[in-house]
């Protein structure tokens, strides 16, 4: 957790723009604040974001499952990627980690890429971003948003954010939609889309998606769906990391 910009070579050289949102993905978790959310979804949302951001503060295991596809207007896959890989933090930062899986377009390459897959989660290797960190709706970016009006159904609140009328056209503005549990008031999703795409970019969809394992909320699976130029042509890029097996220190230490 908190590997947003770590491009290991089975990812580097699959050579497709899918690999490298792989990276955007696993950091790319807006957090949030503002009119029409409760304190204590935000401070949640907040606790959650700082486990896996720049400056992540958890400590423990996890399995970080990444898995891309880049396939045709009319659904047919044309290159995938699957890697799964163990992670451990240490308190100090520490990184190590275990290849568990890499599949290249189905033919299985985790002995080729091992080595170099756990000697860059350990050091990092710094990628240029496919799209523009996202503007994030707290702090002083919290002043470039709206919040709508709370929706209840089925237990699950929601509310949509926007840039607010007169923004300025930035890098990295978004609009979506937050969910949280209404009872416990742990955040649950959110949507966004960015105002601005690159040129080769027609479309752009993202999901984060929070999930809560005893005491603590996480950020479990962050998701795009993307259409977008490969080459010449037109291509939906699909790109998903998840968390999974989550082993706080003090749980994977007992």
């Amino acid at each position: 957790m908190g590997h947003e910009r770590r491009g290991s070579s089975c990812r580097r050289r699959w050579n497709l723009p899918a690999a490298g949102l792989l990276l955007l993905l696993q950091g790319a978790a807006p957090a949030l604040a503002g009119d029409g959310l409760p304190g204590a979804v935000v401070e949640r949302f907040e606790a959650a974001v700082e486990l896996h951001g720049p400056e992540a503060t958890f400590v423990g295991s996890c399995t970080m499952i990444e898995e891309a596809r880049i396939a045709t207007l009319r659904g047919e896959v044309e290159e995938s990627l699957r890697v799964v890989g163990r992670i451990t933090r240490q308190a100090d930062g520490t990184v190590t980690s275990r290849l568990e899986e890499c599949l290249l377009n189905g033919r299985d390459r985790t002995g080729k890429y091992r080595r170099e897959y756990e000697e860059e989660m350990a050091t990092g290797v710094e990628e240029e971003p496919v799209l523009a960190d996202v503007l994030q709706p707290i702090g002083e970016g919290s002043a470039y948003y709206r919040f709508g009006e709370v929706r209840l159904a089925e237990g699950v609140a929601s509310v949509d954010y926007e840039p607010r009328a007169g923004a300025p056209r930035l890098d990295g503005l978004v609009r979506g939609t937050i969910s949280w549990d209404a009872a416990t008031l742990d955040p649950l999703e959110v949507t966004f889309s960015y105002i601005e795409l690159p040129k080769k970019f027609r479309e752009f969809k993202g999901r984060v998606r929070y999930t809560r394992h005893g005491d603590t909320v996480y950020l479990t699976s962050t998701t795009m769906e993307a259409l977008m130029k490969v080459s010449l042509f037109k291509r939906r890029v699909t790109v998903e990391v998840r968390f999974e097996g989550i082993e706080p220190a003090a749980s994977a230490g007992s």
